[in-house]
């Protein structure tokens, strides 16, 4: 049988071959720039396969500039030895010490099929060197579908197909800095200082026109001619303290000579500033903070990627072998660079995505956004879970894919696909599934610590209590200058004194 078919390479061509059942080699490379095409891009040449009765692409593996060849592919494992390179990838991989035993979801898929087909297989690091001959498959127990320019690297059956999503840490952990003074609003804050502004005028205009009409009566008294004292009379009463409060606060001070309000100005904006500071601990502010507190509302300040290009307030942390990746870069290639609009953004002072061991230290750092797969991080997560709070954004983002990748060379990557496809069809896979992702998410993401009470700390106040800071620098300077001009005032007068003193000293 002839199979005719055009491809579109640096320049057209045609291919014609007659199908065998054994190895077949075709010499139909012109140059070196085709042969790179076909080890990029296999799969351009397809041939008929009498026993499946249909086409089935072409592998591209002894190419040496002149022939592409394809698979003789066996159909039993048995006794047979199989090099795997795998790392670690919680909750997918889980490989122990000696790196003889494997679990997670896709170690178990993996055991399943060593027990079923009853091959044996040794492990290699990650970095592993593909180009070395190697016996058999070579499964890069990954968590995320590499780079498929790879010569060597031939994806099996799909098992399992996710999407990764934003993480962004809730300001309900790490605390904001105006959080504490944000929760009366901005209008509400001009239309409250308007108010009191307006009513210490009113009282004030009151009071001198009462005084004015009524000259002798005994209920005018001069303590509301002072602006300072109504301005303590109005928050008392916004504060529902009571003018009461402010009674007993001056009484007190009767025996050291203050009878209504002290004269000096620093002492008036001493009383005034710790006031309003107790105005606002132990009043609105304490009981709304304290309530939204409690109810465990969350706040995140971000809700998507756009919102990470466009506020630029946050790093985007990234894994760079990750499927994710290409989506920042200029072509959409992992080896480019990223586009304008990421550069200062993508892995910018980021903990290493690729140490999966140390990044759960640094995982409560503020500052950052990790773009990954659900299982991923919440398995990192899961280190920090007491020390910050994390809040996983509904979007979802590109897939994420979950596949055995097989060398080209390899004669078993069929009857592995097969029996994927069996464990799938009987159930194993959906129930490796619920037992190593879907589980450990609701335990995660479920728990009551979502909404647990958290007091109020001082960060949250430290605004108010630097405002109350300023202004009792400020009493002070004022107390100096006042001390300053009464020192200057009085001067003249002594000297006047001196000398009436003198002249009747004298005979």
């Amino acid at each position: 049988m002839t199979v005719i078919r055009t491809f579109r390479f640096a320049k057209p061509f045609q291919t014609l071959f007659l199908t065998i059942q054994a190895e077949i080699c075709l010499r139909l490379l012109k140059n070196k720039e085709e042969s790179k095409i076909l080890q990029k891009t296999p799969g351009r040449i397809w041939r008929w396969d009498p026993i499946a009765e249909n086409f089935v692409p072409l592998e591209t593996l002894k190419s040496n500039n002149g022939l592409v060849c394809s698979v003789d592919f066996v159909k039993d494992l048995a006794v047979k030895s199989i090099t795997v390179v795998a790392d670690n990838m919680n909750p997918y991989i889980i490989i122990n010490a000696n790196q003889s035993q494997v679990t997670g979801f896709i170690g178990d898929v993996w055991t399943t099929l060593e027990e079923t087909l009853k091959f044996t297989f040794v492990y290699k690091p990650l970095h592993y060197e593909f180009g070395i001959k190697l016996s058999g498959i070579v499964g890069r127990l990954d968590a995320d579908e590499w780079s498929s320019s790879r010569t060597l690297g031939s994806y099996g059956d799909l098992l399992l197909h996710l999407r990764y999503a934003l993480f962004v840490q809730s300001e309900g952990t790490r605390v904001s800095t105006w959080w504490y003074a944000s929760i009366f609003s901005r209008n509400l804050w001009r239309v409250t200082g308007l108010f009191i502004v307006c009513i210490v005028f009113i009282i004030m205009g009151i009071n001198a026109l009462r005084k004015t009409i009524c000259e002798f009566d005994v209920e005018c008294d001069d303590e509301l001619s002072s602006p300072s004292f109504v301005f303590l009379y109005v928050l008392s009463g916004i504060s529902g303290q009571d003018i009461l409060l402010t009674h007993s606060f001056l009484s007190s001070n009767k025996k050291k000579g203050c009878q209504k309000i002290p004269s000096n100005w620093s002492l008036r904006l001493t009383i005034l500033s710790f006031l309003f500071m107790g105005m606002s601990l132990f009043c609105g502010f304490s009981s709304t903070l304290t309530s939204y507190l409690t109810i465990g509302i969350t706040s995140v300040p971000l809700t998507s990627l756009k919102d990470v290009a466009e506020k630029r307030t946050h790093s985007l942390c990234v894994r760079n072998n990750s499927g994710a990746y290409i989506h920042f870069t200029v072509n959409g290639l992992r080896g480019e660079d990223l586009m304008p609009e990421w550069k200062d953004l993508v892995n910018k002072d980021c903990p290493d995505m690729m140490d999966m061991f140390t990044i759960g230290s640094n995982l409560c750092t503020p500052g950052f956004v990790y773009l990954e797969g659900p299982d991923i991080f919440l398995s990192i997560y899961q280190q920090v879970l007491n020390q910050c709070h994390y809040v996983q954004l509904p979007q979802p983002y590109w897939t994420l894919k979950l596949a055995f990748q097989h060398a080209r060379s390899s004669k078993y990557k069929k009857i592995i696909d097969l029996y994927l496809m069996r464990l799938r069809s009987v159930g194993i896979l959906d129930y490796l599934e619920k037992k190593w992702i879907k589980k450990k998410q609701d335990n995660i993401l479920g728990q009551p610590q979502w909404t647990d009470f958290q007091a109020v700390e001082y960060d949250h106040i430290h605004i108010v209590f630097s405002m109350l800071s300023i202004a009792a620098l400020f009493s002070v300077l004022i107390c100096v200058l006042e001390n300053i001009f009464y020192r200057w005032q009085i001067s003249p007068q002594k000297k006047t004194l001196c000398v009436i003193n003198r002249k009747t000293a004298i005979p």
